[in-house]
């Protein structure tokens, strides 16, 4: 090189050294470590927001504290020159230490020798109930491991961000989290998704500009400062747009892992249920109904029933699915005043005549400590406790799981099998029934208050006058209430009135707890014993998977009147147009409904997402084996190809690789160079073939001469000239290939009709 080239060389750096000096040192803050540092702080700091929100574990310091100590640790690693096995061989054993003190200040002991026993303890009796079927609270485990998260995620996601300028690894942990998150929480997801993008896009944003503005260091390609910071300004411009877009859209209402459980089916299940026995001492944040049956319930006015989905049942067909029953009716409502929960083991088959067993897996969705079943309860697989009256002990009122009811109302997405007992009787046979009633049944369920108002026993007397036999009285009863409206936007009776009273006199319109009150009460104004029963209708059936969806506005009150030698058979006075029975195939006569076949359901069928049973496939044939290997391996020699021929081109740097492509398209075209052309000299060769684009070709020849041999040195200008000709020549190569396949149709063909 001559001394006259030395010396502008030197002028043109000197110049771009001192051009804009203000405008060279923003360019450096802007891809600088700092920056990188606080970005991803930023990332750190949005992940662990919603879980602060959360709050799951009480006492619990935020999960972003370890996270930024870690990060702090991989920075200060790289600004003093440690290598990566120094810094790990600090940070790690600091990171442990700082968890365990964590976890120790989150138990009850004496000084911290106390605590960190207490906390050896709670841990080994946790990793010993992974083997057994132990409920444990597992707040302080929990606790623990979001702590090591966080410190793992900031240590080794600012180790790659810092280091190698790789931040794909930080941000996709944290979007996991994040979402994890929300579906577990209730309420605005919006703010937690906008701050995560945000402060994941800039951080991807500012460490690619950083490695940019790296690989021009290294090619040593001057690059102006106005350059290089309209470069910067675009992508971060280009990343904000994005974070504002996607904080338009709508957030969806959906758990993102719905959609997950459903493909891994009952795997995912499972793991979801044994996270539950582990950590079942964390309180739910997600959106659920809560349901609970206390001991007395009152009339009111409009229960505002919502379409919410409660659980979903697999199992006996025609049934209404049972929580509660009460016994005493008080004139505002009803109770069960003096019953008890004693253990449930499977209850002695019922004696009574004309009755089957019901099979029924549940999947709960709701948080609540009631088991339900079809029909009479009569075992579940779950270790339960029923409520019952001293007096009439094999009567089940209620049934409740009783292991870990501490846990309750956290316990949700429960699993169980129930087993029921249910009528089948005719009507010719309740009508032969007769009225030997036993003692317990006339002790228990023909009770009225003293304050029922004459005119609804009046009623009740007039409507059944003429009739023969108790079950034509009842059938009677149940059709003079089916023909009162249906009406759910009612008052609540006035303080002091008579419930059923109300409703027939006045109100002249209801929903199922007046109809199935009415009825309750006027059986047993005329000596026929009867119950109240509170529940769900069937709900929406899916006839492919033999599954109901129950949702919260198929709550229903049913009457079940007493017939000897039959039991308990249910009545149905609410009208057909009820809201519960939308979706749901309603008898229009009393029951005894049509029974199931009685088959014991396989838990492991059941399985979650929109109620789908997984169906085994067929298996492939050799034939359609052979056919996928053989698509998989042109799929994978295809990717092979373009990675060895293309995609590696990438690497030499962007004149060099424009160049590069460049010929290669040429040479398929059937312009290949020779090999002692020069690049100038192969770049007039291809200009003077392709003429129409001679100046995009000059362009990128001349680009890649001054970048190969010219000491490494180029020009942004020139590299952009070079991509901006790149975008067409690539459309003219790839065209003129087109037409040459074309072209040679004809003579192929030609050349086969001469032959």
């Amino acid at each position: 090189m001559s001394t006259a080239s030395r010396a502008r060389r030197a002028a043109l750096e000197r110049a771009s050294a001192f051009e804009a000096p203000g405008l060279a040192l923003l360019q450096g803050l802007l891809m600088g470590r700092p920056l990188t540092v606080v970005l991803a702080g930023l990332v750190i700091l949005a992940a662990g927001w919603p879980i602060a929100d959360a709050d799951w574990v009480a006492n619990m310091p935020p999960v972003a504290v370890p996270g930024l100590i870690g990060l702090s640790f991989a920075a200060i690693g790289h600004a003093v020159g440690w290598p990566g096995w120094r810094v790990r061989l600090v940070s790690l054993p600091i990171g442990a230490m700082l968890v365990v003190s964590i976890g120790a200040g989150m138990v009850v002991g004496d000084g911290i020798g106390g605590q960190l026993a207490a906390l050896v303890t709670e841990l080994r009796d946790w990793l010993a109930a992974i083997n057994g079927t132990e409920l444990r609270s597992g707040q302080i485990e929990f606790a623990l491991f979001l702590m090591t998260l966080f410190y793992l995620m900031g240590y080794v996601g600012g180790h790659l961000a810092v280091r190698r300028r790789f931040g794909w690894f930080l941000v996709g942990l944290a979007g996991i989290v994040v979402i994890v998150t929300l579906s577990n929480i209730a309420g605005a997801r919006g703010p937690f998704i906008v701050a995560l993008l945000a402060t994941s896009t800039l951080l991807i944003l500012h460490l690619s500009t950083a490695r940019r503005h790296a690989g021009w260091q290294r090619r040593r390609m001057r690059a102006v400062p106005g350059v290089a910071l309209s470069y910067v300004g675009f992508v971060f411009g280009f990343g904000l747009v994005i974070v504002m877009i996607a904080g338009a859209l709508p957030t969806p209402g959906s758990t993102p892992f719905s959609g997950a459980q459903s493909w891994l089916g009952r795997h995912v299940v499972e793991a979801q249920d044994e996270f539950g026995r582990l950590f079942s001492g964390l309180p739910s944040r997600a959106s659920f109904k809560t349901l609970v049956y206390g001991e007395q319930v009152s009339f009111g006015g409009n229960p505002n029933l919502t379409a919410d989905r409660l659980f979903t049942v697999q199992g006996s067909a025609n049934h209404y699915w049972q929580a509660r029953t009460y016994t005493t009716y008080t004139g505002g409502g009803w109770n069960t005043q003096g019953a008890r929960f004693v253990a449930m083991k499977d209850e002695v088959p019922n004696p009574d005549r004309r009755r089957i067993e019901t099979v029924s897996a549940f999947r709960v969705d709701a948080a609540t400590d009631s088991l339900f079943s079809s029909g009479e309860p009569v075992g579940f697989n779950l270790p339960a406790e029923k409520l019952v009256y001293p007096s009439a002990a094999s009567e089940v009122l209620q049934v409740r799981f009783s292991d870990g009811r501490e846990f309750f109302p956290t316990r949700r997405n429960m699993r169980y099998v129930s087993r029921g007992s249910v009528s089948i009787a005719t009507p010719e046979e309740l009508a032969r029934a007769g009225t030997a009633y036993p003692r317990w049944v006339r002790e228990g369920y023909l009770q009225l208050p003293a304050s029922t108002p004459d005119r609804v026993r009046a009623l009740a007397a007039g409507i059944v006058r003429g009739q023969p036999t108790q079950y034509d009285r009842a059938l009677a009863i149940q059709t003079y209430l089916s023909q009162i409206p249906y009406e759910l936007n009612i008052p609540a009776p006035p303080p002091g009135a008579d419930g059923v009273d109300w409703f027939l006199f006045s109100l002249k319109k209801g929903y199922c707890d007046y109809y199935a009150s009415a009825m309750v009460v006027m059986l047993r104004s005329i000596g026929i014993p009867a119950r109240f029963v509170v529940g769900y209708t069937q709900g929406e059936y899916d006839p492919a998977t033999g599954t109901y969806l129950v949702r919260e506005r198929n709550y229903h009150a049913w009457p079940e009147a007493y017939f000897p030698g039959y039991g308990w058979v249910p009545f149905e006075p609410t009208p057909g147009n009820a809201v519960e029975f939308e979706g749901t195939p309603r008898e229009t006569e009393v029951s005894p409904l049509p029974p199931s076949n009685g088959e014991i359901l396989d838990e492991d069928l059941f399985s979650e997402g929109d109620e789908v049973v997984p169906v085994a496939s067929p298996p492939a044939s050799p034939f359609q084996l052979a056919l996928a290997a053989l698509a998989f391996s042109a799929v994978a020699g295809l990717i092979l190809v373009w990675y060895r021929s293309w995609y590696r081109l990438s690497r030499l740097g962007r004149p060099a690789e424009i160049y590069a492509k460049t010929r290669l398209l040429a040479t398929i075209v059937g312009f290949p160079p020779k090999p002692s052309q020069t690049p100038h000299e192969y770049g007039r060769f291809l200009a003077s073939r392709m003429p129409r684009d001679a100046a995009a070709v000059l362009a990128i020849s001349n680009a890649y001469a001054a970048a190969r041999y010219g000491a490494g040195i180029g020009s942004m200008a020139a590299t952009k000239e070079a991509e901006r000709a790149w975008r067409s020549l690539r459309w003219g190569l790839l065209m003129r290939l087109l037409r040459s396949w074309r072209a040679e149709k004809p003579a192929e063909r030609a050349a086969a009709g001469q032959a």
